[in-house]
């Protein structure tokens, strides 16, 4: 029964940290003062977010004061003091907050007794979940809880009674976006300790789980989880930064995202520089838009040396007037009304420059900004034009606008030199060509600007252009460029006379007005100091350029050539013909007739023409072909009917003309190639064929003997069945009264041979393949047909399978072994209402039962018959047992865990079960009993009497439990009683163990729980003496808690 209520209170608990769980803290602080007589006031001051929905404040509040070594010396419940509702507060004069947000503060407060000083002192801890989920500063903060604490200084720091510093005021709830911040964020410390201040982590603290942990968690605490970039310095989007005067306490920044932020304030009281305590308050801002928000802003200098001329910009917003003062000492006129002024100050100088935004009005605002005004500075850098790079030379020029006073520093790169202190430096060189950068830097009233420029060093540039290659080209010449490194040009024709004889193109055309001797003048880069000129000198005559205008080509056989002479030529002009292999073989005639050729083929002709010192020659062909030659391919098909398809055996025709004989159409003619005629009747007839080549043609003629046609035909029967098989045959095809017949039906049939024109009841002796000849006679020729007859036996269906049984489903494969001379078609019957055409199937037998199964085949081609086989009970199919079982209970605590497993299958002959933790067992009704905690899924596999199986399963759970004990002596003495110290644990998860001394010296550390510290010391060397020790165990427990356990065991001997 004690059991029972464990298990309630555990269930009571968690339901109860469930439903308290919510998102509502705002922040809060813990503070302490000393009474006097080991007494102290403990103050947790709360916030939270008091809107609709979210959790109230807790009733009570479980506090908990650790001590150095982490033991829990007090557990106080705070009795709930009420709230109050704060009002809500801006750092804005000029803007009121919302009033849709409500925040509530609640003071606990009590007086602990009973806490004398000690060494390490105390930690007092008030700890709650969770924070809103709209925080913008933090992973999840949904689940993110807080951790209060506070720290009551040890005796090995001071020896007096300590009070903790107190926060003055709660900073403002809301702030507005992009409006500064300050806030007096000091404490006030009735001991007069020193108290520094800095921006630091808040803790996090609880779970959604355990929201309010009872007692709360003992030291360490670990800090909240940022959202990048924000981090415990950089709380909060914010320009400037958020930060903290650490003297003084005070606030400042200008947030410029809104959102919700928590922010961490530390305060470290010191007393005679030794740090006593650091107390944390945890709060949250609001950032706001604030419509109408009077903000005045203007950019910081950003130009220099500018001159004494400066136009001010305004990045003021919600403002309607403007009050500028530029900060010139000793006059009042150094002022403006306009948003974007332009001031001229009066000198050189540093000026301190004020906006306000709506001036002489209750919600005006102020800005600050330093200038450094300096005359104008404002250089320029002058460079040459590009130069070749032999003998480059360049100077330069510093201009712009700069005082007297100016320095100069100039940088060529790769230049000699390679700097000057000139303002304008001159005979500057570059060792190669390229883009070189050259900087100046002017220096002057503390200023110094640089301009950048660059110059180029040019290739050499070579002119160059190709002596004449063709003479005697006529008098338009067009001229190629060969030069280097030139973009512009200027020719020279070389005319006599005039002017016009010019081009600037790269690559010019130019028409001489006669025939004579011209020098020619190229200038790459004319007008610029890398000009180059090269020369050279062309003869110009008209053009000579001749043809041969060949003759058609000729047959061999008579054959006789001209030529003529054509072109571009003078009066003056000689002629020399050349005629390789021809009769005669060359002619210095203009035009020369009567060459001939000795063979077929191409033949290479020539002609020079000589004029004006020039000398041209072009060549041609003459091609001499074979004669035609007319041939008809001699007489191939007799007695093939009045028709004849006619063969042309011609050579080098390409047109054809035949007549053929026939008196009763003597003008009977085709031009096709190979043509066919019909003739009216059996004769001899002469056929002619002129066939004509391109330039010549051929007659031939032969002689045709015409008559009907014979053709020898039968009906072959083909392939057929051996069995009962009785053949007729019967001479067909085309033939005439007088012809006569021949059978030959080999030495395998009943009839050998025979000359009739119809054969019955031929029969063969046995099966296969016979050839049956017929021969046909008449009018001197002859025809024969050949066919072979095929005799099959018939198929005879078979299949090769033994009786088959097992569970259902059942897959059988069957294999047919039917035998056949042809292809088959097979059907297959089951017996259990399915079939198949396949030749050896695989079927599944769903259904227990015995089956009778039948094969069909049949052929389709040639003997065409069909065979059938069955079989009586082939299959027998088995049915399934139905597996099932009960669990009892279905979940067991760890200390009890045994279940009741009761059998209730059917068709079962036995069992197996499979416990799901590597254990089995074949009874079918028992009882078990696992060694861990956990999900187990149990299997039970059935097999009825023909080994068919069924498998049922269920889960069980076996829940953990937590339960610690520690003995306070031992006696190591070997006599098998309470020889080893160690704790009694169930449940844990991590553990780790730790033996001291007197002296604080560990002796002893074992991270397993089942090994316990045996009473020795120095690496188990040597017995430790009789004494009492410290241990310091450290354990996280199944359900995911930490806890350290410190204490003393006593070592009797």
């Amino acid at each position: 029964m004690k059991k029972l209520n464990f298990i309630c209170i555990i269930f009571l608990l968690l339901g109860n940290s469930f439903s308290i769980k919510a998102t509502h803290i705002i922040g809060g602080v813990v503070s302490y003062e000393c009474l006097g007589n080991n007494s102290y006031r403990i103050t947790i001051a709360m916030y939270r977010d008091c809107k609709s929905g979210t959790a109230a404040f807790d009733n009570p509040a479980n506090v908990a004061i650790y001590n150095s070594a982490n033991v829990l010396i007090k557990d106080i419940d705070i009795p709930f003091p009420g709230s109050v509702q704060l009002a809500t507060t801006i750092n804005s004069p000029c803007y009121s907050p919302p009033s849709n947000i409500c925040v509530e503060e609640a003071i606990y407060t009590v007086i602990v007794n009973n806490l004398p000083p000690i060494p390490g002192g105390y930690t007092i801890t008030y700890q709650r979940c969770c924070r809103n989920n709209t925080i913008l500063n933090l992973v999840d903060p949904g689940a993110t809880g807080a951790t209060f604490t506070a720290h009551i200084p040890g005796t090995e720091v001071i020896t007096t009674c300590n009070s903790n510093p107190v926060y003055k005021e709660f900073p403002p709830i809301f702030l507005c976006n992009g409006m500064s911040l300050e806030f007096d964020h000091s404490a006030t410390d009735i001991d007069g300790d020193s108290l520094v201040y800095e921006i630091c982590d808040p803790f996090a603290g609880a779970t959604n789980t355990d929201p309010m942990p009872d007692p709360p968690m003992p030291p360490p605490y670990y800090y909240v989880n940022w959202n990048p970039p924000y981090n415990g310095s950089y709380p909060m989007s914010s320009n400037p930064v958020l930060s903290i005067n650490p003297q003084t306490g005070v606030l400042i920044g200008r947030p410029n995202l809104t959102g919700q932020w928590v922010v961490g304030i530390c305060v470290s009281e010191y007393r005679n520089g030794v740090l006593l305590s650091r107390t944390i308050r945890d709060f949250q801002f609001n950032v706001i838009n604030c419509p109408g928000l009077i903000v005045s802003a203007f950019p910081s200098q950003t130009l220099f040396c500018n001159g004494f001329d400066v136009a001010f910009q305004n990045n003021s917003f919600n403002a309607s007037s403007f009050l500028w003062d530029f900060g010139v000492v000793g006059v009042s006129n150094d002022t403006s009304v306009l948003a974007t002024p332009i001031f001229t100050f009066p000198t050189s100088g540093t000026y301190t420059v004020t906006l306000i935004a709506n001036p002489y009005t209750s919600c005006s605002d102020t800005s600050y900004s330093t200038f450094d005004v300096q005359p104008l500075l404002a250089p320029i850098l002058l460079t040459s034009d590009p130069l070749c790079l032999t003998g480059n030379s360049f100077g330069f020029n510093a201009g712009g606008v700069f005082g007297s006073s100016a320095e100069f520093s100039w940088s060529f790169s790769s230049g000699v030199p390679s700097n000057s202190n000139q303002q304008n430096p001159a005979g500057i060189t570059f060792p190669d060509i390229g883009t070189f950068p050259v900087s100046l830097t002017i220096s002057e009233n503390g200023c110094s600007k640089t301009v950048t420029g660059s110059v180029n060093v040019i290739p050499d540039v070579i002119a160059e252009f190709p002596a004449q290659a063709i003479f005697c080209d006529g008098f338009t010449v067009s001229f190629s460029n060969n030069s280097f490194n030139a973009n512009s040009y200027l020719w020279d024709f070389g005319v006599p006379g005039i002017t016009s004889d010019t081009s600037s193109f790269a690559t010019p055309t130019f028409t001489y007005p006669s025939s004579g001797i011209y020098t020619i003048t190229l200038v790459a880069n004319p007008y610029t100091s890398c000009a180059d000129t090269a020369y050279s000198t062309y003869e110009v005559y008209p053009l000579l350029e001749p043809l041969i205008s060949a003759p058609n080509p000729s047959c061999f056989t008579g054959n006789y050539f001209g030529f003529n002479a054509g072109g571009s030529f003078g009066a003056n002009a000689n002629f020399n013909w050349s005629f390789p292999e021809g009769n005669p073989n060359a002619s210095n005639q203009q035009d020369p007739t009567g060459i001939v050729f000795p063979d077929t083929g191409l033949f290479q002709v020539s002609l020079t023409i000589i004029e004006n010192g020039c000398s041209r020659t072009v060549s041609s062909t003459v091609v001499v072909v074979p004669d035609a030659v007319a041939d008809i391919d001699q007489q191939r098909v007799f007695c093939g009917g009045y028709t004849y398809d006619f063969t042309n055996l011609s050579q080098n025709a390409d047109t054809y003309y035949w007549t053929f004989g026939d008196p009763s159409n003597p003008g009977a003619y085709s031009t096709e190639f190979e043509p066919s005629y019909t003739y009216p009747d059996s004769g001899w007839y002469t056929v002619t064929l002129v066939a004509t080549g391109p330039f010549c043609s051929s007659t031939v003629s032969q002689t045709f003997s015409i008559y009907p046609l014979l053709k020898t035909d039968f009906v072959n029967p083909g392939v057929l069945c051996f069995k009962a098989h009785d053949l007729s045959f019967a001479a067909g095809g085309v033939f005439g009264e007088t012809a006569s017949f021949f059978w030959d039906f080999g030495p395998d049939a009943n009839i050998q041979s025979s000359t009739n024109a119809t054969v019955p009841n031929v029969f063969f002796n046995s099966p296969g393949i016979f050839n049956v000849n017929l021969i046909i006679q008449e009018n001197g020729c002859t025809s024969v047909k050949s066919a072979n007859v095929e005799l099959l036996l018939s198929p005879v269906a078979a299949l090769e399978l033994i009786e088959k049984s097992g569970c259902m489903p059942l897959k059988v494969e069957f294999k047919e072994a039917s035998t056949s001379a042809t292809p088959l078609t097979y059907l297959w019957n089951f017996g259990d209402g399915n079939k198949s055409d396949e030749k050896s199937p695989e079927h599944m037998f769903f259904n227990p039962g015995s089956y009778d199964v039948s094969l069909t085949v049949k052929t389709e081609t040639g003997c065409i018959d069909s065979s059938s086989i069955s079989i009586p009970r082939l299959v027998t199919v088995h049915p399934f047992p139905e597996a099932n079982f009960t669990i009892l209970p279905l979940e067991a605590s760890i200390f009890e865990p045994k279940f009741i497993l009761t059998n209730e299958s059917k068709g079962d002959s036995r069992c197996i079960y499979y416990f799901g933790d590597g254990n089995t067992s074949s009874q079918c009704d028992v009882e078990y009993f696992y060694a861990d905690t956990g999900d187990y899924q149990i299997t039970q596999i059935v097999y009825s009497q023909f080994e068919c199986p069924d498998t049922a399963s269920g889960i069980v759970r076996v829940n953990p439990e937590y339960r610690f004990y520690v003995p306070n002596a031992f006696t190591p003495d070997s006599d098998g009683l309470n020889d080893v110290f160690k704790p009694i644990i169930i449940g844990e998860r991590e553990y780790e163990m730790l033996i001291f001394n007197r002296w604080g010296e560990m002796i002893f550390k074992t991270t397993d729980k089942e090994i316990g510290w045996d009473g020795r010391a120095k690496n188990g060397k040597l017995p430790a003496q009789q004494e009492v020790y410290s241990y310091i165990i450290s354990l996280t427990n199944v359900f995911n808690r930490s806890f350290v356990f410190s204490g003393h065991v006593t070592l009797l001997r």
